[in-house]
Order: structure tokens, then sequence, then C-alpha cells
């Protein structure tokens, strides 16, 4: 289960259609954190099960249960396994099984920011792609060898690789 945005609601300050007063308890994770945990359960297509109070969320949550990117990967995407892990870092990968494209996730496992790094021979791909952002939203033109991309402490990038 997710622990998203607003957890629960609680008798207090915030009101319903019924003019009851609520309280709101929030996730502990930071935003980061979140974008890690729904990189990770949707990359290797585990069931998203949000346990939060959907009535109350914010936009940030909302994006991440929303992002229709992230959602074709995890609804489409095949093959997920892990590439490497170290101490600090983490890369995950699976491929498109409608199109092709590869999904790469980069994963900053340390308590600073650091540069995540993907070798195209680790991701045992070849040629040119086009890389997309999924998270951001945009296009990162293309490549040739590798991935990289410098990430907030406990944060993920995802990364769609199309011929």
């Amino acid at each position: 289960m997710l622990p998203l945005g607003s957890l629960r609601l609680y008798l207090n300050d915030w009101k319903d259609a019924a003019g009851l007063e609520f309280d709101t308890t929030w996730t502990n994770f930071t935003k980061e954190e979140q974008y890690t945990m729904m990189s990770l359960w949707s990359i290797f297509r585990s069931p998203l099960i949000m346990g939060g109070e959907m009535r109350n969320n914010d936009d940030f949550t909302l994006s991440l249960l929303t992002n229709a990117e992230i959602l074709r990967m995890q609804r489409f995407g095949t093959n997920a396994h892990q590439v490497y892990r170290t101490e600090k870092a983490c890369v995950w990968k699976s491929t498109d099984q409608e199109d092709g494209s590869v999904y790469a996730a980069l994963f900053n496992l340390s308590d600073s920011a650091a540069q995540v790094t993907a070798c195209f021979e680790e991701l045992e791909i070849a040629g040119t792609y086009q890389v997309r952002d999924l998270w951001a939203k945009e296009d990162k033109g293309t490549e040739t060898e590798k991935l990289s991309a410098w990430i907030a402490p406990h944060g993920a990038v995802v990364y769609r690789l199309k011929k």
C-alpha cells in the first residue's frame, strides 16, 4: 500500500459537506521519497493501492497518482528487473510491451544529492534513443551511451527511451 499524501482525517479543523470538522494526518515521506516509492512500484508493476484519504489530497499527491506516463509504464512495462544496486544508487529497467520503449528508473539511495548513471551496456541496449523524463514530463534530447542525473537524497528519476 502506498502511504502518500493525506493519510487520514480526524475530527478537528476541516469541514466536510455535512459540516463536520476534520484535520488531516500527512505522510512522513518527503516529496522525493514519494517519487521513489511511486517509481519503484510502477516499474515493477505492483498493484497501486493508495493508502490515503482521497478527498483531501494536495496537487502534488494528485500529480503522483495521475501521471499518465508513469501509469503507462506501470500498465505496459514488462520484464522489470534491477540492473544494479550499490549502497548509494540503484537502477531498474523494463520494456514497454506495446512499442518496445525502454524504461529506466534511477534511484539515489544516499542521504545527499548524488549523480546516478546507467550505461547503455548495463541496460542491454545500443544505438540512439530519444530520452523523456516521465516525472518532469519533458524531452531530454537523444543519448547513445548512458543516462545520468543529479538526484536529490532518497529521490528518483524515470526515463523512457525510444528509438
